[in-house]
């Protein structure tokens, strides 16, 4: 009997300890859950505060490019060069950028004529897209660009 007693108490203690592990495996399974919800809502929180920066910029852009227009259009009635404008916009632009860049307030690479030669066929493309552009702008309506 002994025996028996023996192994009975053995095995309780051995259920004890399954129960115990279930209960900790419980507990791990539900902190998981619940790490796993924090994590959810997290992502969520910071997906929509992604997708409201993205909307703020959106916005943003849409009202520059609106005042850029009726700029350029009111500009060209005053002065109707349009390649001497647009190249002045653009060394205005170079000009701001470059010393914002020695004022430390953005970072810019420095003016290296190997890089200059490698990007000005895309600039200069860029810079023929924007003239032309210009052009269309200065010969029609802005209603038509702001719908």
């Amino acid at each position: 009997m002994g025996s028996i007693a023996g192994q009975t108490f053995i095995d309780l203690e051995q259920g004890s300890v399954s129960q115990k592990s279930r209960i900790q495996s419980s507990k791990e399974k539900v902190e998981l859950i619940e790490q796993q919800e924090v994590k959810n809502e997290v992502q969520k929180t910071s997906q929509s505060a992604a997708q409201s920066r993205v909307v703020f910029l959106v916005m943003c852009h849409a009202i520059c490019a609106s005042g850029l227009l009726v700029v350029n259009k009111w500009a060209l009635k005053e002065f109707p060069f349009v390649w001497t404008l647009t190249t002045i916009q653009f060394l205005f632009a170079a000009v701001v950028t470059f010393i914002c860049g020695k004022l430390g307030w953005i970072e810019s690479d420095p003016l290296d004529l190997t890089k200059l030669r490698q990007f000005f066929p895309a600039a200069g493309m860029f810079f023929i897209t924007i003239t032309a552009g210009n052009a269309v702008v200065g010969v029609s309506n802005v209603d038509t660009f702001i719908v």
